[in-house]
């Protein structure tokens, strides 16, 4: 049987940065082309040059990057960055992505097993360097990699984010520790361990909060948030996105979600190790949707993790009504309290920064306030999972 730090090797995952990943600091010169645009992508944003930059690239052969890991998440990287502001960056939107983007794109994410679109993955997970080799993976020593039109502002927005994956390492191990517990039934450990995952969802809210330090919501929602959007559900587009030159999609317009932090495999791992009771419902659909855009390994961890019996260890031990179990319950409830806390702060901070703008002058037709980037409604999809983890605390006998 393996131990926690084996199943989390097995899914590229570690107690020091969690999900995070890596990728390489530059393409090979072949590629410069796209280095040298992806570079330059706030300059051509201001200038208006970018729909022209796009049009003057070779149509490069991805072939030659291999199946390198590091090279493709890289190439992804520059990729959907260029995408993402070729389609949003001018006043009005286009609906067909020119075959030097759109085919090396496609060939590369057939690869990764990932949608054509810039997803948590790039921007978040493989987004970030350390300024110090040595140093540790905090806010104090990270930088963007890549960024788009936002400035300070969105590289701090990127790198709470990151700084919030790093966080929870500790906590993705805590839940493979508390499932493997529970299967073997060991009360005092799992007791031990829900309170170690109860610090852990505290330490990353306290992460997530310093979001307001550098990034302005005015700034994000004018200069960020438009260009971390998709196609799918979004009025801003007819049906999606052509992919000029890909076979596979016929001509057709193909709908993906953009960005989000919903992407994330963080919050679903806490889910499901401590079973949340989410209703089969549409906001549940989106939620499922989002694994999709998750790293394959990411999926494969949660689809482990899926038969966590701690819920049920708990209960049963609550139903048996004996005095020494009380402690693991409120242990149990904790967590989820603190779960449902985490989803109150970030249902907090998605208003501040989206919705307190939905009806004001700078929402438009391509950033709408009421539709997610992900193509959700925002804050119904956020309210709707804060309470089902309320409901899901376990009433004591």
């Amino acid at each position: 049987m393996q131990n926690t730090d084996q199943i989390l090797q097995t899914h590229g995952i570690s107690r020091a940065s969690g999900f995070l990943s890596e990728s390489a600091d530059c393409l090979p010169d072949k590629f410069a082309a796209w280095e040298d645009l992806a570079g330059s992508l706030t300059a051509c944003l201001t200038n208006g040059s970018i729909r022209q930059a796009v049009d003057k690239l070779p149509l490069l052969d991805s072939s030659g990057l291999g199946e390198d890991a590091k090279l493709l998440a890289r190439a992804r990287l520059l990729l959907t960055t260029i995408t993402q502001t070729y389609v949003f960056g001018p006043s009005e939107t286009v609906g067909t992505l020119p075959q030097q983007i759109a085919k090396p794109l496609c060939a590369i994410s057939r690869i990764l097993d990932l949608p054509p679109i810039l997803s948590y993955t790039d921007y978040v997970l493989g987004n970030w360097q350390l300024v110090d080799p040595t140093g540790p993976i905090s806010l104090e020593n990270m930088q963007a990699r890549i960024g788009m039109n936002g400035g300070l502002d969105e590289g701090w927005f990127i790198l709470v984010h990151v700084a919030v994956e790093a966080e929870a390492g500790a906590l993705v191990a805590d839940c493979v520790d508390a499932r493997l517990a529970a299967d073997a039934g060991d009360a005092d450990g799992l007791l031990r361990i829900l309170t170690r995952l109860k610090e852990a969802l505290e330490r990353l809210k306290i992460t997530f909060l310093r979001m307001r330090e550098q990034c302005d919501p005015h700034v994000y929602f004018l200069r960020v948030r438009p260009f971390t959007h998709g196609w799918h559900n979004n009025p801003g587009f007819d049906g999606g996105m052509i992919y000029e030159g890909v076979e596979e999609f016929g001509g057709k317009p193909m709908s993906f979600r953009g960005e989000t932090g919903a992407q994330s495999s963080v919050i679903p791992t806490v889910d499901i190790a401590l079973d949340i009771q989410h209703p089969d419902d549409k906001m549940n659909e989106h939620l499922d949707a989002m694994r999709d855009y998750m790293p394959r390994e990411h999926r494969r961890f949660l689809d482990w993790m899926s038969t966590s019996s701690i819920r049920e260890f708990v209960s049963s031990r609550n139903e048996a009504n004996e005095d020494s179990d009380s402690r693991l319950l409120n242990a149990y409830n904790a967590c989820c309290e603190c779960l449902r806390d985490f989803r109150t702060t970030h249902m907090k901070i998605a208003h501040e920064y989206v919705f307190a703008h939905r009806d004001t002058a700078i929402d438009s037709t391509a950033n709408p306030a009421s539709v997610g980037t992900g193509g959700t409604p925002p804050m119904d999809y956020l309210c709707h999972h804060r309470d089902s983890t309320d409901e899901s605390i376990i009433r004591k006998k």
